[in-house]
C-alpha cells in the first residue's frame, strides 16, 4: 500500500491554492518607526503572539506571495506599510479588519478566531512592538531537501510509503480508500519516500460544516503519515496545528473531499501540483 495533509492539510492546497478574492495590500511608503522603536525593520515580540496567528496567512502571503494574494506578510516591516487599499491605515490594521469580515474574510476559508483577533489588535494598539520572536519563514521559498535524512526503504504495508498518493495507488489495487490521507512535512519540498515529521510535534485538526473539530493523529511511525475513514459533513476545513495547540498552519480553501481532495499528495507534491505550493508543511 502506497500513501500520498497547513500547513499546511488536501489536494487544493493546504496550504494552499489560496483566496482569488480582492487583491489585499501592495504596501506603499512604510510608515515611520512605531513609538519607543528606532527602526520598523525587525522580529516580532514573542509575548504577542503575532508570529503564531500570521502563520497561516504565511501560506500565500508569503515572499514571495503566492496563490492570488498580492503582498507579504512575513515582516513587522511589512505589516507596518501603508495598506494600498486605504493607504490611512497600515497592513495590520486592515488584516485585522478582513480577519473579522464574514463577507470578505482572511482567511478566505472564514473569519479568524476570537483569540487570534484579540492578539493581533492588542499588538497593534501596543504600537507594533518588535522583539525577537522572527519575521516569519517561507517554507516554500528553499529548495528540495529530505530534512529527517531518513528515506522510507519498506515494504508497501501498513506503514506506507510517505509523500506519494495513497489513495491513487490503492484504488490501481483495488484496496480501501481513505476520506483523508497524506504526509505532514517540515519544509515545503520534500521527495517522495522522504520520513516526514515523526516526532509526534503535530496533528491534523478537521473541522466540519457544523463546527465539529476532529484531530488525526500523525503516525511516530517511519514515515509521517496521517489517515482517516470518517466522513465529514460539508463544508470541511483542515489545518495542521503543534500539538500544543500554540501554532497552526491551514488550509486556504474548502476541502472538496467528493472530488477527491483527500488524497492530499496528489496536489501537495514535492514540486506542488494545481496551485498547491508543494508538501504539507508543518507550523
Amino acid at each position: 500500500m502506497r500513501l500520498v495533509l497547513v500547513a499546511s492539510l488536501g489536494c487544493a492546497a493546504l496550504v494552499a491554492a489560496c483566496y482569488t478574492g480582492p487583491q489585499l495590500d501592495d504596501p506603499y511608503a512604510p510608515l515611520a518607526a512605531a513609538p519607543g522603536t528606532t527602526s520598523v525593520e525587525g522580529s516580532f515580540d514573542c509575548a504577542s503572539g503575532v508570529a503564531d496567528v500570521l502563520s497561516s496567512c504565511q501560506t500565500c502571503h508569503s515572499s514571495p506571495p503566492t496563490g492570488g494574494a498580492s503582498n507579504s506578510l512575513m515582516t513587522r516591516a511589512q505589516l507596518m506599510a501603508r495598506s494600498a487599499s486605504d493607504p490611512s491605515k497600515t497592513v495590520a490594521q486592515v488584516s485585522l479588519a478582513r480577519m473579522q469580515d464574514a463577507k470578505n474574510p482572511m482567511p478566505p476559508t472564514g473569519v479568524a478566531s476570537a483569540a487570534d483577533v484579540a492578539k493581533l489588535d492588542a499588538w497593534i494598539k501596543a504600537g507594533m512592538p518588535g522583539g525577537d520572536c522572527g519575521g516569519g519563514t517561507n517554507v516554500f521559498a528553499g529548495g528540495s531537501v529530505c530534512t529527517s535524512g531518513r528515506t522510507y526503504t519498506g515494504k508497501e504495508n501498513n506503514n506506507m510509503r510517505p509523500g506519494e498518493a495513497c489513495n491513487a495507488c490503492h484504488k490501481k489495487e483495488r484496496k480501501k480508500t481513505f476520506a483523508l490521507a497524506g504526509t505532514i512535512y517540515p519544509t515545503g519540498h520534500e521527495p517522495n519516500d522522504c520520513v516526514g515529521v515523526t516526532d509526534g510535534s503535530v496533528v491534523v485538526v478537521v473541522t466540519d460544516g457544523a463546527g465539529k473539530e476532529t484531530k488525526i493523529p500523525v503516525s511516530t511511525r517511519e514515515n509521517g503519515n496521517f489517515v482517516s475513514q470518517t466522513s465529514f459533513a460539508k463544508p470541511v476545513h483542515v489545518r495542521v496545528e503543534s500539538a500544543d495547540g500554540s501554532k497552526k498552519r491551514a488550509m486556504a480553501t474548502e476541502l472538496n473531499l467528493a472530488g477527491g481532495d483527500g488524497d492530499c499528495n496528489t496536489c501537495h507534491t514535492e514540486g506542488g501540483t494545481n496551485k498547491a505550493p508543494g508538501r504539507i508543511a508543518a507550523p
